[in-house]
Parts: structure tokens; C-alpha cells; sequence
């Protein structure tokens, strides 16, 4: 049985014209049109396009005839920026990844000398917000479409891993992540008061339908933990950190108050949530701790916490990612519970893309996990060191990696450069090319974190 099927014919619409604009204009490059598509590609290359449950991003590239280009080297000719503290002083919003100097930072160096930057402007610009603004006026909820849950409750999130029939809750998620980061940031690089105060509230609907209306929301708890497997332990920790950064940027915007008591409602619902990650069973096992499924809850509960400043979760977060390390990373600074698997390259980036993206909430809170280490050398910074020569030389990989590497996650080095300043960052991100884009949680790197 399907959910409801009120809204599927809308965000088939809205996806369409957004490849109509994409394709038919030929405006951006294939890699960013793959970006633009494959956005909620899992790190399997298992890829359904942002708000359809039917057509996946094979099918996409397949009809529209875009073969992605391999890329090639190419050289940094701009500044070398000066390193970046691995701390800063805590402050009120925003400050999950962006605290309001940086941001002044960032709108003062666009349009300067940074070609790459500018660029990452322009794509934001002319992509990621006319998707954004798309979604604000038909946001996505789980009620909406997908089959119905074992618990047969609508509101429940609930996607398993097989056709794109059922993981329509996923790309609804992937939707909302997408755009609430993507109107934050908006109404952050904005000075244009009526911007700011359109994005707000847009941002502001979307959080609304997903959270807190009755009709519509989310049940705040992660399914599959107890009687029946899906896959909302790993779907909401890698979708609802975008959504959490987005709304950090407009936390403080008057808009709120057109809508009374959402905010609270919102914080309610991130708080159980919060919760729920901290309960499921799922999590607590061996494998759901170890693995990258440890380190992208961990960023969960970081972010969420960050927003609603909820410092008890927050300590939890920054103290078990200190505990993993020498549970994940080996002697080399290898991810060694991803190296089994048959993209382990792949795997072991997905897994650092979470680590780093937890450090800089830390570095956001006065916490320097970039540079924690245990005695005998292993942290961040040797994972980040040792992956960095095979991202930028794939081929060299020494352990199984079924599928062609394709530069997914290598946008974390973006982040790594910027505190650290090391060449072989610097190569894993000119192998791939500027501007970069974190697909799942951060967006426009190179726009924001360069």
C-alpha cells in the first residue's frame, strides 16, 4: 500500500523543470550536473534523484545522454590562505559551522581575486537556490508517498534498501537537508533585508511541514532499531545535519515570529530525536559503532545538539569521537572496519567526510579534535594525511575497490587545507577540481570552508 500519493505528481514536476533549466540551458558543467542529480547518491553509488522515488540518477544520465568527463589535474594559482585556528571562540547563533565573522569573511572575498570561490558563488547562486526556492513552495514530507511502514504509522520515517519505490522518505529527506542548508546560507550571504526575509521564512515552511504540523511531520525517533530493519539510522544522520546547519543561520531571523510556538516545537522534536540516536539499539551495536555509522551519528548528535545548545549531548559527542579512534584508525591511519568492503577507498573517505565535519562543529565550541591524537600518533590528522595521496591517486589504493573512485567525499579536504595547509591536500583537491561540494551535510565548501 502507498502512503498518500497528493504530493508525488508535484515533486516530479519540480524536479523536472530543474533539469529542464540544468540540461536544456547546458549552463553548468556535467561534474556539477552529476552533483545536482546524483546529490543523494549513497556512498555505494546506490542513487536516486533529489525528490523523485521513481527515476534514480542512472536512469537520468542515461536518458539525458551526460557522460561525466574524467577529471584532470589541474594547479592552485590563487593566495595561499593563511592557516586557520583549529579553535574559536564559542558563540551564540550561528555557530555549528559558521559563526558571524566567518561569514563576514566569506561576503567580503566574494567577487575578490578568488576565481574559485566566485565560482562556487555563481553555482550556488544559479543552482542549489532555485532547487531550494522550488522546494519552499511544496515541502517534502514523509507522509506523503512511499509504501507504509511495519509499524503502519505514515509519520513514522521509514526506507529500505531496494527499488526507488521505497526509499521515496530518503529523497524527501535528502530534499530537506538540501534546501534548509541551501536558504541558510542564502539569508547569511545576503545584506538585501528582503532576501534575508524571504529565505527565512522559506526555510522556516519547509522546517514547519517536516516537524511540526500535525498532518505532515516527522515522528522524532529512528526506525529499524528493535523489530524491522530499514535504513533511518543512517538516512536522517547523513540528511538532517544540513537542515540543522541551515537553521542555525536564520535562527536569529524575526520571521520566526510569524509562525508562534514552531520554534519551540522544533526544538522538542530535534531534542527527542537527539534521544532516539543515543537509545536505538542499532546504534549501540558493535558494527553501528565502529564503523562509518558511528562516526556520521556522531555528526547527528553534534549538530543537533549545536543548534538547541544542548551541551550534555554535545560533550557526549566530542568525547565518544576521542573514543572511536582507536577503535577505527590503525596504525596507518587507515579507516580499518571500511577495508573488507568492495569500495573500501570509497568507504574509508565517507567515514573521514564525518569525522571532519564533527571537528569543525568542536572547533566552532572551543573543542580542537582536529588535532587530538593518542600517544602513539593516530588521529584525524593521520587518517586525513594517509587518504589524502589515494584520493588524489586513486589507482594506487593498495586494498579492494571495486568501482572506479570517483572524488566523492575528497570536498572534506577543503576543510583539511584550511587548518592545515599541507600539499598533499592540496593535490587531492586539484585532482578533483575547484569548487568542490559536500554533497550530503555542508554544500559549497569551496564557497564557505577554502
Amino acid at each position: 500500500m502507498i502512503k498518500k500519493y497528493i504530493n508525488r505528481v508535484t515533486l516530479m514536476l519540480i524536479l523536472s523543470v530543474i533539469l529542464s533549466i540544468e540540461i536544456g540551458n547546458n549552463i553548468f558543467s556535467n561534474k556539477y550536473l552529476e552533483d545536482t542529480v546524483g546529490v543523494c547518491s549513497d556512498v555505494e553509488g546506490k542513487e536516486i534523484a533529489a525528490f523523485s522515488p521513481i527515476i534514480n540518477c542512472y536512469k537520468i544520465r542515461s536518458n539525458t545522454s551526460i557522460v561525466q568527463p574524467t577529471p584532470q589535474p589541474t594547479t592552485t594559482t590563487e593566495p595561499t590562505p593563511t592557516p586557520q585556528p583549529t579553535t574559536v571562540q564559542p558563540s551564540s547563533h550561528p555557530n555549528i559551522f559558521l559563526n558571524s565573522y566567518e561569514i563576514d569573511t566569506i561576503k567580503n572575498q566574494i567577487g575578490s581575486e578568488s576565481q574559485s570561490r566566485q565560482g562556487a558563488y555563481d553555482n550556488f547562486i544559479n543552482r542549489d537556490l532555485s532547487f531550494a526556492l522550488n522546494t519552499a513552495n511544496n515541502p517534502p514530507s514523509v507522509t506523503y508517498g512511499g509504501p507504509t511502514p511495519p509499524s503502519g504509522n505514515n509519520h513514522d520515517y521509514y526506507e529500505y534498501q531496494g527499488s526507488d519505490e521505497t526509499r521515496y522518505d530518503y529523497s524527501a529527506a535528502i530534499a530537506v537537508g538540501r534546501a534548509v542548508r541551501t536558504l541558510g546560507l542564502a539569508y547569511a550571504l545576503t545584506n538585501d533585508q528582503t532576501k534575508k526575509d524571504e529565505y527565512a521564512e522559506k526555510a522556516i515552511k519547509i522546517i514547519k511541514v517536516w516537524t511540526v504540523d500535525d498532518a505532515t511531520k516527522m515522528n522524532p525517533k529512528f526506525q529499524g532499531c528493535n523489530n524491522f530493519f530499514d535504513q533511518s539510522w543512517i538516512d536522517l544522520s547523513i540528511t538532517m545535519p544540513g537542515m540543522f546547519y541551515g537553521t542555525d543561520l536564520i535562527w536569529d531571523s524575526p520571521k520566526w515570529n510569524n509562525y508562534p510556538g514552531v520554534k519551540d516545537k522544533f526544538k522538542t522534536w530535534i531534542s527527542d530525536l537527539i534521544q532516539s540516536a543515543r537509545t536505538c539499539t542499532k546504534f549501540a551495536s558493535t558494527t553501528g559503532t565502529v564503523n562509518n555509522l558511528g562516526n556520521w551519528r556522531l555528526l547527528f548528535i553534534a549538530s543537533a545538539s549545536a543548534l538547541i545548545d544542548d551541551t550534555t549531548n554535545l560533550q557526549y559527542a566530542f568525547d565518544t569521537f576521542k573514543r572511536l579512534i582507536p577503535l577505527q584508525i590503525d596504525a596507518q591511519g587507515k579507516i580499518k572496519n571500511e577495508l573488507d568492503r568492495p569500495t573500501s577507498l570509497s568507504y574509508s573517505l565517507y567515514a573521514i567526510n564525518a569525522m571532519i565535519q564533527t571537528a569543525e562543529i568542536a572547533r566552532h565550541r572551543g573543542v580542537d579534535l582536529y588535532n587530538y591524537k593518542l600517544p602513539d600518533g593516530r588521529g584525524l590528522e593521520k587518517a586525513l594525511d594517509t587518504h589524502a595521496q589515494y584520493a588524489a591517486n586513486p589507482s594506487s589504493w593498495p586494498h579492494r575497490q571495486d568501482r572506479a573512485y570517483d572524488g566523492a567525499n575528497t570536498a572534506l579536504y577543503e576543510l583539511a587545507y584550511k587548518y592545515k595547509q599541507k600539499s598533499v591536500y592540496m593535490s587531492a583537491i586539484n585532482r578533483w577540481g575547484r569548487p568542490m561540494y559536500e554533497i550530503r551535510t555542508m554544500g559549497p565548501v569551496t564557497l564557505t570552508h577554502s
